[in-house]
């Protein structure tokens, strides 16, 4: 687990969710905890969607480990992935 809370856990999840979409548009099953989500991610998101907001997620997660507000990350991330999709 990286981070200092649970915000590494929700992004951990959160970017294996994307990385399944991913690999299920490229023709691979997705792994047991994200068969319900994948799909739905890789019908409606294109690939380079799924990448910005995977990488989207991977920066935040590193600045988390910082003592950053929880409001201040939440806000930022929604301004940003407004832009990704």
């Amino acid at each position: 687990m990286s981070g200092t809370g649970s915000g590494g856990v929700v992004s951990s999840g959160a970017e294996a969710s994307g990385a399944a979409a991913l690999l299920l548009q490229y023709g691979q099953e997705p792994e047991e905890s994200c068969r319900e989500i994948a799909p739905i991610l890789a019908k409606n998101l294109t690939k380079s969607q799924i990448m910005r907001t995977i990488e989207l997620l991977q920066k935040y997660r590193g600045e988390c480990t910082y003592n950053v507000g929880t409001g201040h990350v939440l806000g930022a991330i929604a301004v940003e992935l407004e832009g990704i999709l």
